[in-house]
């Protein structure tokens, strides 16, 4: 199970979307792959195999979920098996792995650059900006969920 840290992640969990799929009784890698790929999302193992897709020339033509590994034991079967892609970087020296922070920063810096610098539409839809605006203003407001319900019942409406 995952917790957050927070003299690791000093407020920064606030303008992240976090989606926890811990469940004692079920495979939750599994359950995190089927809620992605309902939202229309290319699934994606990050490994140092040779024969996988460099990070500096992988495709950004789709939503894309990357799944990363621990250092010890890679990433689970269920999520080898159930890959739509597979992706590498880039390791140089007598190393075949990464901390996975710097992983998952290396990943994160260099697509996000490519994505900035492309003529893709990669952005939010309309109404993801919206759902994401309105979940950040939740966790930056105190008392957010009481100032709802109270305009809510003010207003005579109905939570969705």
């Amino acid at each position: 199970s995952y917790t957050l840290n927070p003299d690791v992640s000093l407020g920064s969990e606030k303008w992240l979307n976090l989606y926890k799929y811990n469940n004692d009784d079920q495979n939750n890698s599994l359950r995190c792959i089927q809620a992605l790929r309902a939202k229309d999302y290319r699934i994606v193992a990050t490994t140092p195999h040779t024969t996988d897709t460099l990070l500096t020339e992988f495709p950004l033509d789709q939503k894309t979920a990357f799944f990363f590994g621990t250092e010890m034991q890679g990433l689970s079967q269920t999520v080898m098996e159930n890959a739509d892609a597979f992706m590498k970087i880039p390791m140089y020296g007598f190393t075949e792995s990464l901390n996975i922070s710097v992983s998952v920063a290396l990943t994160v810096f260099y697509l996000s650059e490519k994505g900035r610098n492309s003529i893709a539409n990669w952005s939010l839809s309309e109404e993801e900006q919206v759902e994401t605006l309105l979940q950040w203003l939740k966790t930056s407001i105190a008392q957010s969920e009481g100032i709802i319900q109270k305009y809510l019942l003010d207003n005579n409406l109905e939570k969705h």
